[in-house]
């Protein structure tokens, strides 16, 4: 989401109790999707964006990362991440 007046950029990872199925259009396939990241930054902030959609999505490539994700319950994920 893009805000006005807002002069930062935020990165919030939610966790679904019940995965939902979604199709993954490229793969052709249908998977079950229990993480959803989003992205909170001010209207100047493009290429922090692109860089952060960029980041995650390579990491969301690594079982090993959503992994750790998962695991976690209630605490801040920055050594996680590398943030």
């Amino acid at each position: 989401a893009r805000v006005d007046e807002y002069n930062d950029v935020s990165v919030i990872i939610a966790k679904l109790k019940n995965p939902i199925e979604d199709e993954i259009v490229a793969l052709h396939t249908i998977d079950k999707v229990d993480l959803i990241f989003m992205i909170v930054a001010g209207r100047t902030k493009n290429k922090t964006v692109l860089k952060l959609m960029s980041s995650i999505s390579r990491l969301a490539q690594k079982d090993e990362f959503l992994d750790k994700i998962r695991k976690e319950k209630g605490k801040p994920l920055w050594p996680i991440i590398g943030f």
